[in-house]
C-alpha cells in the first residue's frame, strides 16, 4: 500500500514515480472524481477557498490516465474505468459544473477507447 493525499498538487506524479521505482505496474485504474460548485453558476465563486479539492479530481483524472495508459498500451493489457453519471448527459440546473465535468468524463472515455482500440 502507498498512502498519498491525492488532493495535493504533485501527488499523481509522486505516486506514479514511486510505483515505477518499485518496479510495479498498474493494470487497472478507476477514476471516480467530479467537480461541482453548489448553487447557481453566476452566483458561485469557483476559485473560493475549499473549492480546490473539489476540482482536484476533475483536473487530475486525465493526468492519472496520461501517466498510466502508455504502460498498458505497451503491455497490451490494462483496464480503465472512468465513473461518470447520467448528469453528464443532461444540463443540470444548480449543478452546472458537475454536469459538465461528467460530460467531459464520458467524451474523454469514448475518445480514449477509440484511440487505444486494438
Amino acid at each position: 500500500m502507498l498512502p498519498a493525499d491525492l488532493s495535493t498538487a504533485g501527488a499523481c506524479a509522486a505516486l506514479c514515480d514511486e510505483i515505477a521505482r518499485r518496479g510495479w505496474q498498474v493494470d487497472a485504474l478507476v477514476n471516480n472524481a467530479g467537480f461541482g460548485v453548489p448553487g447557481v453558476y453566476a452566483g458561485s465563486v469557483v476559485g473560493a477557498p475549499g473549492r480546490a479539492a473539489a476540482g482536484a479530481g476533475r483536473r487530475r483524472s486525465p493526468s492519472w490516465t496520461h501517466r498510466l495508459v502508455p504502460g498498458m498500451v505497451e503491455r497490451r493489457y490494462g483496464r480503465i474505468v472512468n465513473v461518470a453519471s447520467l448528469a453528464g448527459l443532461l444540463p443540470a440546473r444548480r449543478h452546472t459544473l458537475y454536469a459538465a465535468s461528467k460530460a467531459f468524463v464520458i467524451r474523454f472515455s469514448e475518445a480514449l477507447s477509440e484511440e487505444v482500440a486494438g
